[in-house]
């Protein structure tokens, strides 16, 4: 392998799949519903995926996924992991921390036609990767601004097997469980969260679209409400901006 397995670049691919904003609404994850407790056991029909070092593409893998666990975890193919670790290498590519080059950001990827129960994320679903761990895992986050969700506050937003939103650290550890049908990115320690909401994002915007009903909370960075229940939008989203110290 050389370096010429690298040349597609990132833009491309998101190009190639631009519907896929669809699965974004202000960073809120349009998944199915209906999933249940025991599909975190099932096995993932992943077709393939593809992995983002450095900005630019790897080709299409296949058989990408082993298994869902029931924490939410994605078990890598061990076989995948090695060959990914051969084309980081022939790219002058570190993997040796886990994260390309030693980024405090953690690894991308892609997978395609994902299912998981009765959930069904539109492809591609977005996911971090940890590498370093011993059995190599992914996490699948909300699709935001062309990519996967950003860390803000050191949070991202992670989708579980059922489409409910958490969130995770850098390390992927899970910070916030799952819970939510919609949260919005932190501010000043404060995002704005709903259940039973409903989204539209009928212009495939990768920044965001329109959140609907359902009960809105304010949450703090441990997942502790601070104000709420039963809020509408507007009074969730404007507590956030009145204490927020980026007025």
């Amino acid at each position: 392998m050389t370096k010429t397995i690298l040349r597609n670049s990132y833009l491309s691919l998101l190009k190639t799949f631009a519907v896929a904003a669809a699965i974004s609404l202000a960073g809120c994850a349009t998944v199915g519903s209906g999933g249940d407790s025991s599909s975190a056991e099932r096995k993932l029909p992943a077709k393939g995926c593809r992995f983002v070092l450095s900005g630019e593409v790897t080709p299409e893998f296949a058989n990408c996924d082993r298994s869902r666990e029931k924490d939410g975890r994605i078990l890598l193919n061990p076989e995948v992991v090695r060959e990914l670790r051969e084309q980081a290498k022939a790219a002058g590519i570190s993997l040796d921390s886990g994260r390309p080059d030693d980024s405090k950001t953690p690894l991308s990827m892609f997978f395609f036609e994902i299912k998981t129960g009765n959930v069904i994320f539109p492809e591609p679903a977005v996911a971090y990767v940890d590498l370093s761990a011993t059995a190599p895992y992914a996490r699948l986050v909300v699709f935001f601004d062309n990519g996967p969700d950003y860390f803000e506050e050191d949070l991202a937003r992670y989708i579980d097997g059922g489409g409910m939103i958490g969130h995770i650290n850098r390390e992927l550890k899970i910070v916030i469980p799952a819970a939510y049908d919609f949260v919005a990115p932190f501010d000043s320690g404060r995002a704005a969260a709903c259940t039973g909401c409903a989204s539209h994002n009928p212009n495939n915007d990768e920044h965001g679209g329109v959140v609907t009903g359902g009960s809105w909370v304010v949450i703090d960075r441990k997942g502790k409400v601070i104000r709420g229940p039963g809020l509408t939008a507007t009074q969730a989203y404007e507590f956030v901006r009145k204490n927020s110290k980026n007025r």
